[in-house]
């Protein structure tokens, strides 16, 4: 599971580790970006996946940023934006296709506490199967047309 308690020296030199080399960047790797030894990296985290998760956990909570500063007022036009902005995040994209243990969940709990009430646990899970389903098999529907889709599913409440 993603921990926030992972350092931001770390969770940077990951990062740039994964943008470089995608998910196959190693411990080694990231301890190499971050100028340390491959046992101070470990000190700090368990495993790779727990630096997965923390990158993607720091990207998730950015795109959900950036999601509220483009205006995104409803759960239809939340998906819109997932659908055009994650394909431009290689390492979002790459983790959403092979992901570790944890990284669904953590995907679920931003989702949930992001949308807050607007719907139930089950529309969020439906929503975010929703987005990874158009963004691993793309659609050919228009932005008008992929809103009024997730508005008929969600009963236009959101």
């Amino acid at each position: 599971m993603y921990h926030r308690r992972v350092k931001p020296l770390l969770v940077d030199a990951a990062a740039a580790a994964f943008e470089r080399l995608g998910l196959r960047a190693t411990i080694d790797d990231v301890a190499r970006e971050a100028g340390v030894s491959r046992a101070t990296v470990y000190r700090h985290v368990r495993d790779r996946d727990e630096l997965v998760l923390a990158v993607f956990g720091r990207e998730a909570d950015r795109l959900l940023e950036r999601m509220r500063a483009a205006g995104a007022h409803s759960i239809a036009d939340g998906v819109v934006f997932a659908v055009h902005a994650v394909p431009s995040q290689p390492f979002l994209l790459e983790v959403m296709r092979n992901p570790p243990a944890g990284a669904w969940q953590l995907c679920v709990d931003r989702a949930r506490a992001s949308m807050g009430d607007r719907l139930d646990p089950d529309e969020v899970e439906w929503v975010l199967r929703a987005v990874l389903s158009l963004l691993l098999l793309p659609s050919d529907r228009s932005d008008d047309d992929l809103r009024a889709f997730v508005d008929r599913f969600l009963g236009v409440r959101a």
